[in-house]
C-alpha cells in the first residue's frame, strides 16, 4: 500500500520512465486485488483502494498508444462505481468519472457515436450532495461537445455551445479559467470547420484575447510559470480561425509564432500529443505564410512523427499527411509528396470504412464532409505531380462522394452479409421511426416527446454501431474491371470539383481558385482511352448551374418574367460553352450510344440535355445522355438482376373517406394540373391523368396497376424483385434548403391529407415515404424506377455527396435506372409522355435511356392532330374520371389547330432526366 502511495505521486510528476515503471507497478498491484492476493484486507476498504487506483492509471493512461488495451480496467471501475457512487467520502469512485473516462477512450480511439453516449450518461450522473466534484458537469458537457464536433453535427453541438457560452457570461464563478478556454477553443474549431464567417465584432474580440494571451506566454516563460495546456490550445486555434477567415496580418504572424515556439520548446506548457500536433500544424501555417519553407517542412515532419505514435483520430493523421504533402510539394520534393498522398488516402480509406456503422445517413454525411475535403485538398496536389490520367482517375473512383460509397457498402452487407437477421428486423423498425420523427419535425409542429424520441433513437444508433462489425473492409475499385463494365461504343464524362491550386484559399485576391477537372472515356470496340480537360472559373459555373435550374422550376410553377426568358437563353449558350466546348472535341466523332455525364457540386442538378450550342442544337438531339454519381456505378451494377414483373402505382387518394372504394377513379376533392405538393392538406389535389398514366403503364407491361386508396407505402414494399417499378404521385422538395433531403424530399400517398391534418391516417402509417426510408428497402433485383412527379430528380448540393435526395435513396436500395423530374410536371403531358416511354420499354423491348430519349421526342413534336388521329382526347374523357375543370382543359385543346404542337415548349418534356445509379 505503501508502494502505491509512492506510484501514484509519480504519475503526477515529470519522469516519463519513471512513471511508466509505477504504472505498470500499479496494473500488477489492481490485478492482485483480483486474483485475491490481499486476504487481510476488509473487502470494502480493498474495493476503494482498487477504485481509486483504477481511476488513476486510466487517467494516466489516455494518452498513449497501449491505452485501448484497457478496456477491461474500464469495466472493472465501472461495477465499483456502481456500489460506491452514493459514498459520499469517494469523490474518486464515481459513475461520472466513470462514463467520462469511456466517453474519453472512445473519443480518442475515434467510436464517436459510443463517445456521445458515454459523455451523456455522465452529463446525467450526479454527485451526492457534499462531494467534492473531481469533474463538474460542463466540464463533460464540453467533452460531449467534442464529440459532436468530431461528428461534425452541428445541429446538437451549437445549443450546447451557446449554453455553455451562456454560462460563461451569466456565472463568472461556474467556470475556472481553463474551462472557460476549453469551451472557448471549441468555439473557434467548431466555426472553422463549419466555414462559418465570424463577425467583425467576433474578430476584434479574438484578436483581443490573443494578444493578451501572447502577453501571458512571454510572462510565464520568462517566469518559469506555466501555462495552461487549455490556454495554450485556445491561442493555437484562435490563430487558425483568423487565417481561415484571412484576418491574419504579417506582423501578427511574426508576432505570434515566436508565442507559438515559446510552448513547443519550453516546458512551461504541458500539451498532450493531439494538442502537440496540432500547435505543429499552425506552427507550419504560419511558417508557410511568411515564406518560411525549411521551418514548415521541419515543423510539418515532426507532427508527421508524433502522429506515427500518437493517440489522435484518424482524421487528424490524414489532415497531417496531406499537409505534409502541401509543403514537400512546395519544396520541390514530389516523391515524397506522393508518398505521404498515398499514406493520407490510406487513412482516408479506414476511416470511411469504420464510419460504415453509421446507419443514419444523414449523420454519415456529416461526419464524413471534413474526410472528403482531406480527398479534395490531396487531390488537387496529385494532379500537379501525377500525369498518369488512369491513376489519377482510380483515385477519383475510390474517394469522390464518399459518404455515398460507405452508405452503398454498408446497404450491400446488410442485405447480403451474415448479420443478426433479428437484429437487422429491429435495425429497420428503428429506421423507420426516425425518418417519420424527421418527416413530422419538417412538416408538423413539433411535439413535447421530440427531443426525447430523438435521445431515444441516438441511444438505439448507438448499439447498432457497437454490433456492425469492426473490421468489415471492401477492395479498392480498379481500373481494369471498370474498362470491362463501361458499355461498349459510349462515352463517360466525370467532373471533379477540385482547386487549381494547393496551400491556397479558394478565394485569392477575389480570383476563384476552383476548378472542374474533366475525365472523358471514350470506349469503342471493346477498348478505352482516357483524357483529360480543366475547365477554371467553377465558382462563376456553379452560380449560373443554380441560375439556370431556378429559372425553370420557376417557369414550371408559371411565376417566368420576359427577363427570366433572356436570361434562359444567355446560360443556356454560356453553360454549353464551359462545360461541354472544352471536352467536345474528345467524342464529338465518336458513333457512341450512350454519354455518361457524372457531374460534382451544383451542376448535379443541371439539365444537361437542353444546353445547345449557338446555332441552338441542343445536346440531347446530339446524343443519348444519362447522368451518373460516379463512373463507380457501374461496378455496382448486377449483370444478372433477376426481378420480374413491374409494380405500377398512381392517383393515390390523399385524403380517404370512409366507405370508399379500394380502386377506381372516384374523385371527391378538387384536381390539381401539376404534381408539385405543397403539403398542405387542403392544397393535395388529386391528379386523375396519373391514374390514366397507370392504367396504359400496366397495359404495356403487362400488368396490373394500382390507383386510389390502395396505393400506400406498404404497396411500395412489395417492389421487391420486381422488374419495373411506377409511381405516380405527388412529391415534395424543400427548395429552401432548410430541412435534410433525405427526410424533406418525399413521395405522397394515400392519407397524407389525414396525417397531415390529424397527425394520423389508420392504415396509412403518414401517407408519405422519403428518400431516408427508400434508401432502406432492398430493391437490387429492380432494374427501374419511374417517379412521374415534381421535383423528384433534384439532389442537395453539398460537399461531393453525389445524389442526396429522391434519387439517391433509390439508389443507395440498389436500383439500376431511376427516371425523375428536376422541376414540376405537366399532369396530362406527363401521361403523354409515359404512354410513348412504357410501349418502347415494355413492348419494344429499349433501354430505359432510349425510351425516354424517344418520348421526349415525340412529346415535343406531337400535334393535335396526332393526338386525335390516337383517339387520346375521346380516350381519356370517358367515364367520370376528370371532374369539370379537366374536361374543359382537354377541351380547350380539341378546339386547337391541328398543327398545333402543345408541348414543344422543354418545360414538358425536358425536366425528365434518366439516372444510373447502379
Amino acid at each position: 500500500l505503501a508502494r502505491r502511495e509512492y506510484s501514484i505521486i509519480i504519475l503526477n510528476g515529470e519522469d516519463k520512465e519513471l512513471k511508466k515503471e509505477e504504472c505498470s507497478f500499479l496494473q500488477c498491484f489492481v490485478n492482485g486485488i483480483e486474483e485475491g492476493a490481499y486476504p487481510e484486507v476488509d473487502d470494502g476498504i480493498l474495493k476503494t483502494i482498487e477504485g481509486q487506483t483504477l481511476y488513476v492509471i486510466l487517467l494516466y493512461k489516455l494518452n498513449h498508444n497501449d491505452f485501448f488495451s484497457f478496456k477491461n480496467f474500464h469495466l472493472r471501475y465501472q461495477r465499483i462505481c456502481e456500489v460506491f457512487n452514493e459514498n459520499k467520502s469517494e469523490p474518486l469512485i464515481k459513475l461520472r468519472l466513470c462514463h467520462n473516462l469511456i466517453g474519453c477512450y472512445f473519443l480518442k480511439k475515434g467510436d464517436y457515436i459510443q463517445a456521445e453516449r458515454a459523455f451523456n450518461e455522465a452529463a446525467d450522473a450526479l454527485f451526492p450532495d457534499g462531494t467534492v466534484e473531481i469533474i463538474t458537469k460542463s466540464q463533460v458537457q464540453s467533452n460531449l461537445l467534442m464529440a459532436y464536433y468530431a461528428e461534425n453535427d452541428l445541429e446538437r453541438a451549437l445549443p450546447l455551445l451557446l449554453e455553455l457560452l451562456e454560462l460563461i457570461d451569466c456565472d463568472k464563478n461556474a467556470m475556472g479559467e481553463r474551462d472557460r478556454y476549453r469551451v472557448l477553443t471549441l468555439y473557434n474549431s467548431l466555426i472553422s470547420q463549419a466555414f462559418l464567417e465570424p463577425d467583425k465584432d467576433e474578430i476584434s474580440f479574438l484578436i483581443s484575447e490573443l494578444d493578451n494571451i501572447n502577453d501571458k506566454i512571454y510572462s510565464k516563460v520568462s517566469n518559469n510559470d506555466k501555462v495552461s495546456s487549455e490556454m495554450a490550445i485556445f491561442f493555437i486555434t484562435g490563430i487558425q480561425m483568423l487565417y481561415q477567415n484571412a484576418c491574419l496580418t504579417v506582423k501578427q504572424c511574426e508576432k505570434y509564432s515566436i508565442a507559438l515556439a515559446y510552448i513547443d520548446e519550453s516546458n512551461s506548457v504541458q500539451l498532450e500529443q493531439g494538442q502537440m500536433v496540432v500547435l505543429l500544424l499552425i506552427q507550419t501555417i504560419i511558417h508557410r505564410e511568411l515564406k518560411r519553407s525549411d521551418l514548415a517542412e521541419k515543423s510539418i515532419l515532426r507532427a508527421v512523427e508524433l502522429t506515427d505514435n500518437a493517440v489522435i483520430p484518424l482524421n487528424t493523421k490524414a489532415a497531417v499527411l496531406q499537409i505534409a504533402a502541401e509543403i514537400l510539394c512546395g519544396n520541390g520534393k514530389e516523391a515524397n509528396a506522393l508518398s505521404y498522398l498515398n499514406r493520407a488516402l490510406f487513412q482516408v480509406k479506414d476511416i470511411w470504412h469504420s464510419y460504415m456503422r453509421y446507419f443514419n445517413d444523414s449523420r454519415l454525411l456529416r461526419v464524413l464532409s471534413p474526410v472528403q475535403l482531406i480527398f479534395t485538398c490531396s487531390y488537387t496536389i496529385m494532379r500537379k505531380i501525377d500525369n498518369d490520367n488512369w491513376r489519377l482517375f482510380e483515385r477519383l473512383l475510390n474517394y469522390k462522394a464518399i459518404a455515398s460509397l460507405a452508405g452503398k457498402e454498408r446497404n450491400r452487407f446488410l442485405n447480403y452479409g451474415k448479420f443478426d437477421i433479428n437484429l437487422i428486423k429491429r435495425i429497420k423498425t428503428i429506421q423507420d421511426r426516425i425518418a417519420a420523427i424527421e418527416a413530422e419535425s419538417i412538416f408538423l409542429s413539433k411535439s413535447n416527446e421530440y427531443e426525447e424520441e430523438k435521445n431515444k433513437l441516438r441511444i438505439l444508433e448507438a448499439e447498432f454501431a457497437s454490433k456492425f462489425p469492426k473490421d468489415l473492409r471492401t477492395k479498392d475499385l480498379s481500373i481494369p474491371e471498370l474498362q470491362e463494365r463501361i458499355p461498349d461504343n459510349s462515352v463517360v464524362v466525370e467532373y471533379l470539383l477540385c482547386y487549381d491550386d494547393f496551400g491556397v484559399s479558394s478565394y485569392d485576391n477575389g480570383q476563384d481558385l476552383r476548378i472542374f477537372d474533366v475525365f472523358v472515356i471514350v470506349k469503342r470496340n471493346g477498348r478505352c482511352s482516357i483524357e483529360r480537360r480543366t475547365i477554371l472559373h467553377a465558382g462563376s459555373i456553379i452560380e449560373e448551374a443554380s441560375e439556370f435550374i431556378n429559372i425553370f422550376i420557376d417557369e414550371s410553377k408559371g411565376k417566368l418574367s420576359i427577363d427570366d426568358i433572356e436570361k434562359k437563353e444567355s446560360l443556356r449558350h454560356k453553360l454549353y460553352d464551359a462545360l461541354i466546348i472544352p471536352i467536345l472535341e474528345l467524342f464529338s466523332d465518336v458513333e457512341c450510344n450512350k454519354v455518361f455525364l457524372a457531374p460534382d457540386a451544383d451542376i448535379v442538378n443541371l439539365p444537361f440535355e437542353i444546353l445547345a450550342d449557338k446555332r441552338g442544337e441542343l445536346l440531347g438531339d446530339r446524343f443519348n445522355i444519362v447522368i451518373l454519381e460516379c463512373a463507380r456505378d457501374f461496378l455496382y451494377s448486377d449483370k444478372n438482376q433477376a426481378g420480374r414483373g413491374s409494380l405500377i402505382m398512381g392517383n393515390p387518394q390523399y385524403d380517404v373517406k370512409e366507405n370508399m372504394l379500394e380502386n377506381g377513379f372516384s374523385i371527391e376533392s378538387g384536381q390539381d394540373k401539376t404534381r408539385l405538393a405543397g403539403l398542405n392538406p387542403d392544397n393535395i389535389k388529386q391528379l386523375p391523368f396519373s391514374g390514366i398514366e397507370a392504367k396504359l403503364a400496366a397495359k404495356y407491361c403487362d400488368s396490373v396497376f394500382f390507383v386510389g386508396k390502395g396505393v400506400n407505402k406498404k404497396l411500395l414494399l412489395k417492389g421487391k424483385g420486381k422488374r419495373n417499378i411506377h409511381l405516380a404521385t405527388h412529391g415534395y422538395y424543400d427548395l429552401s434548403e432548410k430541412a435534410d433531403a433525405i427526410y424533406s424530399s418525399c413521395l405522397l400517398f394515400s392519407g397524407i391529407s389525414n396525417w397531415l391534418r390529424n397527425n394520423e391516417a389508420a392504415g396509412f402509417d403518414n401517407g408519405m415515404v422519403t428518400a431516408d426510408e427508400i434508401s432502406r428497402f432492398d430493391f437490387h433485383d429492380v432494374e427501374l424506377v419511374v417517379m412521374s412527379s415534381c421535383l423528384s430528380g433534384l439532389n442537395d448540393v453539398v460537399i461531393s455527396k453525389g445524389f442526396q435526395g429522391l434519387v439517391g435513396g433509390f439508389s443507395a436500395a440498389g436500383v439500376k435506372y431511376v427516371i425523375s423530374s428536376l422541376w414540376s410536371v405537366d399532369d396530362f403531358a406527363t401521361a403523354l409522355l409515359m404512354d410513348v416511354f412504357y410501349y418502347h420499354y415494355g413492348v419494344k423491348k429499349l433501354s430505359p435511356p432510349s425510351a425516354l430519349k424517344i418520348a421526349k421526342q415525340y412529346l415535343r413534336r406531337v400535334t393535335i392532330g396526332d393526338l386525335k388521329k390516337r383517339n387520346w382526347f375521346n380516350y381519356v374523357l370517358q367515364g367520370d374520371v376528370l371532374n369539370d375543370e379537366m374536361k374543359a382543359l382537354i377541351g380547350s385543346y380539341v378546339r386547337k389547330n391541328e398543327r398545333f404542337r402543345p408541348f414543344k415548349n422543354e418545360i414538358y418534356w425536358a425536366g425528365f432526366t434518366c439516372f444510373r445509379c447502379n
